[in-house]
């Protein structure tokens, strides 16, 4: 009986398959059909696609209604129309025109007509537009400036169902902006090169535009007085002798102009310190510290040779009084004496007070322990004897090797095997001690630091298990 409970229940599954490959099978066609609905329509628009510059655009709406649900018999609620936002004068522009239902499906059974109207009287608009599958696309060309030009489409029979969209005219050969590109930072003293590009009201390059232009600038001599455009870039040295964050060179040809701003910074001028200090350092053991003198590019400013006072709170560490910069750099050590986790190390210019910098260091005792780190393994059998080992650890990580204890073990398991009177001791910082669980699943080991330090804890978790199942 069990063999034909088996074929039974192959046989079920296999006719389970087979209907989950047919339905894979269904979608699979349907989305080639569309797909190849979708090519066709774009193939049928090109032409239009083609005469549309690429920022401009649109993508077609990819609406979809699957077999059985209701956007497919739907009835057309509305007429999406997507335009592009800023067209060209005289040329032409594809625009494309969707049905859809209340739930912005797209309606593939509608047809229209419909009729397309301008507020530019002298667009040139289609007299026939023509649906595929709910969707259709169809060129226009606007002969009239404006920057609120519409374009409407209403369905013929229906008055109430229309698109309408809003679209800037513009001429492509008139100059309406300036793109400056410039560095965000320059140097005194040396030269940058600015570049300047003649834009429509597209954004695009108008290289027929060779005029002249003003040049001005925050910093008198800093830039040449004009500058004329060769195929509608620009391109001039400006040299700024004086540090300013806020410098700006500003373009103009009659009512279009441009500004920008540079940071300006004195490469030999020191605007701050960089200290590089631990993070963690032991009482009583020297550290290296080094600080860098920046300028305002945050570069070391290598002709910086001048001196600091050095400083610490708390105080008590051996340290200069001062140091003195090499080519921007000046390194020293420190040995703090007190343990303090919010030690702070100031660097301060002898001259200029105002350059400082403060540095936070835990300074720590290696000889005092902070912390236990308890290996246990994460099984272990049921009343067979396992070896446990403990580290004694100081702040940094280390181990204090002469550290002794005692240390107090307990267990969640009230009937586990722990060394005699629950303590421990210490040999060169660590501790090896046998435990034996006798209570099956999850149990704790604690070892805590006593009587000295009962705030030195460690808890370890391990899963006791029967022996035999680890053979």
């Amino acid at each position: 009986m069990w063999f034909f409970r088996r074929a039974e229940r192959k046989s079920t599954t296999r006719r389970g398959g087979d209907v989950r490959k047919a339905l894979s099978n269904l979608r699979s066609r349907r989305l080639q059909m569309e797909s190849l609905e979708d090519r066709a329509l774009l193939s049928a628009s090109a032409g239009l696609a083609g005469a549309l510059p690429m920022s401009n655009t649109v993508p077609a709406v990819y609406g979809m209604a699957m077999p059985g649900t209701a956007a497919a018999a739907a009835a057309a609620s509305q007429l999406e129309l997507h335009a592009p936002e800023n067209v060209p004068l005289g040329k032409p522009v594809a625009v494309w025109l969707t049905a859809e239902d209340a739930q912005g499906h797209v309606v593939r059974n509608y047809t229209g007509p419909v009729t397309v109207a301008s507020s530019d009287p002298s667009a040139a608009l289609p007299t026939n537009v023509r649906f595929y599958n709910g969707r259709a696309v169809f060129q226009v060309t606007f002969n009239t400036l404006g920057a609120g030009t519409t374009l409407t489409v209403t369905d013929n029979a229906n008055a109430t169902l229309t698109g309408t969209a809003t679209i800037n005219v513009v001429d492509p050969n008139v100059v309406t902006q300036f793109a400056i590109l410039a560095p965000h930072k320059a140097s005194t003293g040396t030269p940058v090169t600015v570049r300047v590009v003649a834009l429509n009201g597209l954004n695009y390059p108008v290289s027929s535009y060779n005029g002249t232009a003003v040049v001005e600038s925050s910093e008198t001599g800093a830039v040449p007085a004009s500058v004329t455009f060769v195929n509608g870039v620009a391109k001039f040295q400006a040299t700024f002798n004086t540090a300013d964050p806020d410098a700006t060179v500003t373009v103009t040809d009659g009512s279009v102009s441009k500004m920008v701003t540079i940071n300006v910074v004195d490469p030999s001028a020191v605007t701050q310190f960089a200290l590089l200090a631990p993070r963690n350092a032991p009482t009583g053991t020297p550290v290296t510290v080094r600080v860098v003198a920046l300028n305002g590019e945050n570069r070391p400013a290598l002709s910086y040779n001048g001196t600091a006072d050095v400083s610490t709170n708390p105080q008590g560490a051996t340290l200069p009084a001062n140091v003195t910069f090499v080519n921007g750099v000046a390194t020293f050590q420190v040995t703090f004496n007190t343990a303090n986790a919010n030690t702070t190390l100031t660097v301060t210019d002898s001259v200029n007070t105002s350059l400082t910098k403060t540095a936070t260091i835990n300074v720590v005792d290696p000889s005092v322990v902070t912390r236990f780190a308890l290996l246990l393994p994460p099984y272990v059998p049921k009343g067979a004897p396992v070896t446990v080992r403990v580290a004694a650890l100081n702040g940094l990580g280390g181990l204090v090797s002469n550290y002794s204890g005692p240390a107090t073990v307990t267990s969640s398991d009230g009937a586990a095997v722990l060394p005699a009177g629950n303590t421990v001791t210490f040999t060169n910082g660590i501790a090896a001690f046998q435990v034996t669980w006798n209570t099956l699943g999850s149990q704790t080991l604690t070892v805590a630091d006593s009587p000295t330090n009962p705030t030195v804890t460690a808890t370890g978790t391990t899963l006791v298990r029967n022996f035999g199942r680890f053979r």
